[in-house]
């Protein structure tokens, strides 16, 4: 893909992900907008100030749903989402662009857990990289933040 680090420009990359998304819309909805990111992202490419993230997080969910919410995809999915927009990289570049990384960073956290809460429908140990553990591990951690939060109600069933 040629990303705009190495062609183009930064406001490129979402034009072209919003053309791939049009395109592909009756067959995949958002998903190509996603896919789009998801290169950029996996390469940390620092020009993405465009990014649509209502279009990107429709992509996520459309993409899921091609995948007949099969929950090891979105436990992988998920996973991968971890290392994306890493604020340590960003050592080098001026403020502005440290910002808008951490508001970008925070974005995807926040759809992460989302697709956690809304999208993972079964655990299975294979999908995760540190097997059953890792998925109570990533699961109970959002249970902590809503308990913090004074949002958390149990019932045993």
């Amino acid at each position: 893909m040629m990303l705009p680090r190495w062609f183009g420009d930064e406001s490129s990359l979402e034009v072209e992900a919003r053309k791939a998304a049009l395109r592909t819309a009756n067959e995949t909805g958002a998903a190509a907008h996603f896919t789009f990111y998801e290169t950029a992202f996996k390469t940390w490419d620092l020009n993405v100030p465009n990014i649509d993230i209502a279009a990107f997080k429709q992509g996520s969910y459309d993409l899921i749903t091609l995948r007949a919410n099969d929950p090891a995809f979105v436990a992988q999915l998920y996973q991968r989402m971890i290392w994306w927009a890493n604020e340590a990289d960003l050592t080098s570049c001026p403020k502005s662009q440290q910002e808008l990384a951490s508001t970008i960073g925070r974005q995807i956290d926040d759809l992460r857990k989302d697709i956690l809460q809304t999208r993972l429908t079964a655990i299975h140990g294979h999908s995760w990289q540190d097997g059953v553990r890792g998925a109570i591990d990533a699961i109970s951690s959002l249970a902590q933040d809503h308990i913090r939060a004074g949002g958390a109600t149990f019932a045993l069933t």
